[in-house]
């Protein structure tokens, strides 16, 4: 009985016979003969490669509808922050919109009172030094574009605030402000936070045109917000879309891959029961049941003619005066109960129209003789006596045969069947 080991499904060796260190380690599996138990492990090995190529595979493109979905979700993100920044910015120039305009009013005042930039930004910067709050708001300022950027407190901003983008609700009723017990609400969250000390607001710097009150550039930037608004909805939509169709041609190519991939492991299969000799060539079996055999090139050839070949057992047949013909070997059968060998004439006919067939003449299309012979050798420098030698053939070396015999005129005429082998063995 021969063994193999295996642990979880996975042989992890093979031995001709069962060995008590293998049973304290492993569960054992035992097959017919050794040979078995040495392809089923090997195969094994070759499934487990063609499963770990294919999971890698299906990872491969099922990252790409990941990357797809990042891609698309990040520049969603992107939209929506640059909406919601143009928004605070906006909230905060209203908040602020005293103190900004206060500010632009005297950069203004400088500016049409013809002092230099360079004045301009030392005034500026004595004011900071006096500990100016107007002075300390202003950052930077662009004389060229006629833009002050400004350092502004940001404002905490309720859901239905925004000047000119949400619906104000100022017509609310007192009521709204009460609990059911007439006690006012607004009250009770002020005591409630009394003694909690108020969040510091951030920084926000908020670049206005010099030429444009608060309020104005409070309206741009709500006009802006709400077009990047309009973008993100539009871009979201388009991003889903394409997700969508990302995921479609994600699932066709797994499918595909998982048909390549049953593909090759039949394949696999097929190969470890094996590959009968004769395959490799071009053959076909005779109306009476010859095997027929034809080299497909030249080092093919060499082995029909000088391997494959059986000197008074088989049949050697031949082209005359067509080039590049395959020598073809009809192999012989027993003759009965005698210890002879023999090739019947139709075989003999039938090989001499494959070989026809093969040569130059098939697209010439012209008939060429074929003869057949029961002895065949190298090529010598002088040829004995009664070896004729071959020309055409696919060997470029040319060879001697002995004892020709001349077959009827072929035809240039091949049939092709297509054979199901659905036995192991084949």
């Amino acid at each position: 009985t021969t063994t193999t080991t295996t642990t979880k499904k996975i042989y992890a060796g093979f031995a001709p016979t069962r060995f008590r260190h293998h049973e304290r380690k492993y569960d054992l599996v035992s097959f017919p003969s050794f040979g078995e138990a040495v392809d089923e492990y090997f195969r094994s090995f070759a499934d487990a490669k063609l499963a770990s190529a294919n999971e890698s595979e299906k990872k491969a493109i099922a990252s790409r509808v990941d990357k797809i979905k990042t891609d698309q979700l990040r520049r969603v993100d992107q939209l929506q922050r640059d909406q919601e920044a143009r928004e605070d910015r906006a909230a905060t120039l209203e908040a602020r919109a005293d103190d900004v305009d206060k500010v632009l009013a005297v950069l203004r005042g400088a500016l049409d009172a013809g002092l230099r930039w360079d004045e301009v930004e030392a005034y500026v910067d004595d004011e900071k030094a006096k500990g100016s709050a107007l002075a300390a708001m202003v950052h930077k300022i662009d004389f060229e574009e006629r833009t002050v950027t400004l350092k502004l407190k940001e404002q905490e901003r309720r859901e239905d605030a925004g000047g000119g983008n949400l619906d104000d609700d100022d017509d609310r009723d007192d009521d709204d402000d009460r609990n059911d017990d007439g006690s006012n609400s607004s009250e009770k969250q002020r005591e409630k936070s009394r003694g909690a000390e108020a969040p510091k607001a951030a920084e926000r710097r908020v670049t206005v045109s010099l030429d444009a009150s608060a309020m104005a550039s409070a309206r741009e930037q709500w006009t802006t917000a709400k077009k990047a608004r309009a973008k993100a909805a539009k871009t979201e939509v388009a991003a889903a879309q394409v997700v969508a169709a990302a995921e479609r041609q994600t699932q066709a190519q797994l499918v595909k891959r998982e048909a390549t991939a049953k593909a090759q492991l039949a394949r696999v299969d097929r190969a470890s029961q094996g590959r009968l000799w004769f395959l490799k060539y071009a053959w076909f079996l005779s109306s009476e049941g010859y095997l027929c055999l034809c080299p497909r090139d030249k080092a093919q050839a060499e082995a029909v003619v000088f391997h494959l070949f059986r000197p008074g057992k088989d049949a050697l047949v031949c082209a005359d005066g067509a080039r590049d013909f395959p020598p073809c070997v009809v192999r012989g059968k027993k003759d009965g109960d005698s210890s002879g060998w023999r090739v019947s004439p139709l075989a003999l006919a039938e090989a001499g129209s494959f070989v026809a067939c093969r040569s130059s003449a098939w697209s010439k299309r012209d008939r060429c003789a074929t003869f057949w012979v029961g002895d065949v050798t190298r090529a010598s420098t002088t040829p004995s006596e009664g070896w004729d030698l071959v020309f055409g053939s696919i060997l470029d070396d040319n060879f001697l045969v002995r004892g020709k015999h001349y077959l009827p005129a072929s035809t240039l005429e091949l049939q092709l069947a297509v054979v199901f082998f659905g036995h192991p063995a084949l």
